[in-house]
């Protein structure tokens, strides 16, 4: 009963474990994901993508590398406020959210699903790939169409 596992999270708040493992349901998106992919040294990040046209990052990592852009930057995404501060009041490690393309952006962004998502990790660019027929590239620290 006090694993971390056994917790309920409220809509929209991720809560990771101590080995930074994804210890609860959250809500992600608006529509249905199409895809998702771990990436990073140590799988630190998760891209997930949406029939809601969007891409969002999730920074898992104890070292917070890109979290802590985003921050400094104002991009991190909104629901990733709520999963941090859940995270600080269970004790458990911070989460950071990015979405692509960020708010008031959405010009950039697919004009329908993403279906498809890479990272160059060299240049810090996730590829996406949608029923639109077009392929993207998002700057990993920005959350903006290069």
């Amino acid at each position: 009963m006090g694993s971390s596992a056994s917790r309920t999270q409220p809509k929209g708040k991720a809560v990771v474990d101590e080995h930074s493992v994804l210890a609860a349901p959250v809500s992600a998106h608006r529509h249905s994901i199409t895809v998702m992919h771990l990436y990073g040294d140590k799988e630190e990040l998760l891209i997930t993508a949406s029939e809601d046209r969007t891409l969002r990052v999730w920074d898992f990592g104890k070292e917070q590398k890109y979290g802590q852009a985003w921050r400094l930057h104002g991009l991190e995404d909104r629901s990733s406020k709520a999963a941090s501060r859940a995270n600080q009041e269970a004790g458990l490690g911070a989460v950071s959210t990015l979405r692509c393309p960020i708010e008031g952006h959405a010009q950039e962004g697919h004009s329908h699903w993403v279906t498809c998502v890479a990272v160059d990790e060299r240049s810090s660019v996730v590829y996406s790939g949608s029923m639109d027929k077009r392929i993207k590239a998002w700057d990993i620290y920005t959350g903006r169409c290069v």
